[in-house]
């Protein structure tokens, strides 16, 4: 599997997360905002099948306040919906 971490993609890109990383966790960071105030550009922080790894990783790693950061699920069952 290739490494994802500090990809940037846009939000109808992370679709493809969906299909290529099913049961997948992703702690995306949110880069910039479309006109509805929804994310549009995002950074693959970090990404794992134990939603709890994203976590831990979001409160003992991550310092910059300032930023937005938001999970997203790759159900293969799902939609994707950012």
């Amino acid at each position: 599997m290739p490494d994802l971490n500090g990809e940037i993609v846009t939000a109808t890109e992370v679709a493809r997360f969906y299909r290529q990383y099913p049961g997948f966790w992703f702690l995306l960071e949110v880069l910039k905002l479309n006109d509805l105030k929804k994310a549009a550009v995002l950074r693959v922080v970090k990404y794992d099948k134990d939603k709890e790894v994203l976590r831990e990783y979001l409160l003992d790693e991550l310092t910059d306040l300032n930023s937005k950061y938001i999970f997203v699920y790759a159900d293969p069952d799902g939609k994707c919906e950012i």
